[in-house]
């Protein structure tokens, strides 16, 4: 092939190229301008996070869990279902983390409270005397055991994703301790011997 003929189909490819860089369709989402060079998207418009869901078993105490995400931004919300077990007992949990600043509500009056000027992330001791920095985060949890019909027990706790304990025993916990855009880390601070946690976790 002669070198004219060369030329001819190296400029064509290019103009080809360059027609669909202008008139293709490009992935841009809806907008209005504001009279200047930035645009105005839409909040609706805009294409959020996708979300992340998995289960996991926690089964060895004081083990840190790393989720890695690989998500365009750091995750906001983590979700959590599951239960706590052992051979007779099975303890239905859930509970929630915001990943972001917060603060604690502190009372106000009888009937009230107010937000106070205590930020999370709160300091939150661990077994062997470290104090790791947690963001917002609570559970509540639903206790039956099998040996006995009429055992049942409940309650709602602050600082922990999973937190099942009663009569001065943590029988499991489970705490965010860490976050950026590409993971979540969870760390088992408690795990009484037997235990399993198998949890499902939505995070957006």
């Amino acid at each position: 092939m002669d070198e004219n003929k060369v030329k001819k189909l190296i400029e064509q490819e290019l103009n080809k190229r360059e027609a669909k860089q202008r008139f293709g369709r490009q992935n841009v989402p809806n907008h209005v301008h504001d009279g200047g060079e930035s645009p105005k998207i839409r909040d609706l418009d805009i294409d959020r996070n996708p979300g992340v869901i998995g289960s996991v078993t926690f089964s060895t105490v004081g083990q840190e869990y790393t989720f890695r995400l690989n998500m365009p931004q750091t995750p906001r919300m983590v979700y959590c279902n599951g239960i706590v077990y052992d051979t007779n007992r099975r303890i239905l949990t859930n509970g929630i983390a915001y990943l972001g600043k917060g603060y604690y509500l502190q009372p106000d009056t009888s009937s009230s409270v107010v937000v106070g000027d205590l930020p999370y992330p709160a300091a939150t001791e661990q077994p062997d005397g470290s104090t790791k920095n947690v963001p917002i985060q609570g559970s509540s949890w639903l206790w039956a055991d099998k040996s006995n019909g009429a055992d049942y027990k409940a309650a709602v706790s602050e600082n922990h994703i999973v937190s099942v304990g009663f009569s001065g025993t943590i029988y499991a916990r489970v705490t965010v301790v860490d976050f950026s855009k590409d993971k979540v880390v969870f760390s088992v601070p408690y795990l009484e011997s037997g235990y399993e946690v198998i949890a499902n976790f939505l995070i957006v």
